[in-house]
């Protein structure tokens, strides 16, 4: 028997605040990585948090959202330095058997290697990803009859989890530590999920999911998924 994601005590939380919601194309203009180590059962957290300079103008849209503004960004490292960084950094936590928690990951890891692509950087894709807690893709499995919206400050108040300045990266970041934690002890499915089987299982879920919502889109007159965001944990080219 493998190691269950409860017994876990390295975890990092990621997210990023970005241009726009376009996963191949949009672009980071901060990220957030916040480690949580358990020792005797008491967490302690360190955020690592940055800027990107995105090389674009910040849509108001955007900015409306996150509150980061192109003066905010203009002496920040650029995306070249911002992804080989995130990139590293989320490989070194998978080399040392941590676990990468988050809240709807593909989108921030498709960005992340669209990214990098674009950059000549060697990408996410290929053999070598770790485990991956998303909690978007766990909750709606594993309830998926709950009626309400699922976005990250509704899962904080179903979980208990008070989260302060959502749409900063590091609250974020840490809710979606805080929530996998809830998680943990409320939901034995989750619970006992073994970290080598993670990312299988959540694939299957989220491939699942996401063909089911674009067949009722179809018959409800609305466009349907792109297949290609059918894959977990990034999109398909």
């Amino acid at each position: 028997m493998g190691q269950r994601i409860s017994d876990t005590d390295y975890r990092v939380g990621f997210d990023f605040e970005t241009t726009g919601v376009d996963a191949y194309n949009d672009v980071p203009v901060s990220y957030a990585m916040t480690s949580q180590r358990i020792t005797n059962g008491l967490r302690t957290f360190v955020d690592r948090v940055s800027f990107v300079d995105p090389g674009r103008p910040i849509p108001a849209g955007a900015s409306a959202i996150h509150g980061i503004t192109d003066l905010m960004v203009a002496d920040a490292p650029g995306l070249h330095e911002s992804a080989l960084s995130v990139r590293d950094q989320i490989f070194t936590l998978w080399a040392d058997g941590g676990v990468l928690v988050g809240m709807n990951l593909v989108y921030d890891l498709t960005m992340l290697d669209s990214v990098c692509r674009r950059e000549g950087i060697a990408g996410l894709r290929g053999p070598d990803l770790g485990a991956i807690a998303d909690i978007f893709v766990m909750d709606k499995a594993v309830d998926r009859y709950r009626k309400g919206k699922r976005n990250l400050s509704s899962l904080c108040e179903h979980y208990g989890v008070t989260i302060t300045n959502a749409h900063t990266a590091e609250a974020d970041t840490r809710a979606s530590l805080e929530v996998l934690d809830a998680m943990i002890i409320r939901l034995p499915e989750i619970a006992n999920l073994e970290t080598h089987q993670l990312n299988g299982q959540l694939a299957t879920w989220y491939r699942e999911s996401s063909q089911s919502l674009s067949e009722y889109f179809a018959k409800n007159g609305k466009s349907p998924i792109d297949p290609r965001q059918f894959a977990w944990p990034l999109y398909e080219l």
